[in-house]
């Protein structure tokens, strides 16, 4: 079950309690519904099924302010700078990137499915994740606080 009342709530099992459970972020596709939460947890949900593929906190109890799922591949990012990437199958997700302090405090996010746009507190960061597990910054603009950002790549190739 993707929502729950808060009585069905135990407040002391970590998987089932949110402390920020009242800030909710989603993002979706036909075939999965992704949410954050301002406890840190992330629920990966299969749309057909209702079935939670993924539940857990990649992002430890920090604020989750970014979420973007695109086909097979999304892209959450905490309050304080964690970045985590997942693979999603019809029956189960796959977390392959996951890393704490890889930027300032994080505001937003957007991806086309291979690279992800990030917005923080001081700038934007462009990262290529067409290698999942193994991302890498592709251009960084220093513009000051980011609050929403929307991301429309056109390479070099195509903007004669």
């Amino acid at each position: 079950m993707l929502f729950r009342s808060m009585e069905d709530v135990d407040e002391d099992d970590e998987e089932s309690y949110d402390i920020g459970h009242t800030d909710l972020q989603l993002d979706m596709t036909d075939a999965h519904v992704v949410t954050v939460s301002g406890g840190g947890n992330v629920n990966i949900v299969a749309r057909d099924t209702d079935h939670v593929l993924y539940t857990g906190f990649p992002h430890g109890h920090d604020t989750v302010l970014g979420v973007r799922v695109v086909g097979d591949f999304a892209v959450t990012g905490g309050s304080k700078g964690s970045l985590a990437a997942y693979t999603l199958a019809r029956d189960k997700v796959e977390l392959v990137y996951c890393k704490m302090d890889v930027h300032q405090a994080i505001s937003h996010i957007d991806s086309d499915g291979s690279r992800v746009l990030v917005g923080t507190e001081a700038d934007m960061v462009m990262w290529d994740f067409s290698q999942r597990s193994s991302p890498s910054i592709e251009s960084r603009v220093m513009c000051g606080q980011v609050c929403c950002c929307v991301m429309q790549y056109r390479s070099e190739e195509h903007t004669s």
